[in-house]
């Protein structure tokens, strides 16, 4: 097993005229939570609980270093909130071709920060719309 660094990662996620573009430049931390919603159907007189398997659940947060560049991240999600589709992402935690996480997402908020002491960052956070595809 090769471990892998954070360092590494690629993520991409499309502008709003559905062009794939890579912000790995700029993202700093990705955090990728996902979930398969779980629904108790445990029945009387049972000794354990039973579970019947749901939906596929993922709040993906990014955080970026702020850049207003041609095609960086503020050029790409400014326009969020007038969006009339979803946006592609693709999520390489380890830079390779694998491990890849893709699929669609509905951008949720986008948090501009500016700190006299820290770099100016721009969080993302965004929903899964349909299924991720993990290889």
């Amino acid at each position: 097993m090769a471990i892998g660094h954070g360092k590494d990662l690629i993520f991409k996620l499309d502008n709003s005229s559905n062009v794939l573009k890579t912000l790995t430049a700029y993202t700093k931390k990705v955090d990728f939570p996902l979930e398969i919603e779980l629904n108790d159907v445990t029945p009387g007189g049972g000794v354990g609980h039973k579970w019947f398997r749901g939906l596929q659940v993922l709040t993906m947060t990014v955080t970026f270093n702020m850049d207003d560049a041609a095609d960086g991240p503020w050029d790409i999600l400014k326009d969020f909130m007038s969006d009339t589709s979803t946006r592609t992402f693709e999520f390489y935690p380890k830079g390779g071709a694998t491990p890849k996480a893709t699929g669609e997402c509905v951008v949720k908020s986008l948090t501009a920060s500016g700190d006299a002491l820290a770099p100016d960052e721009l969080v993302m956070v965004a929903e899964l719309d349909g299924a991720v595809t993990l290889t």
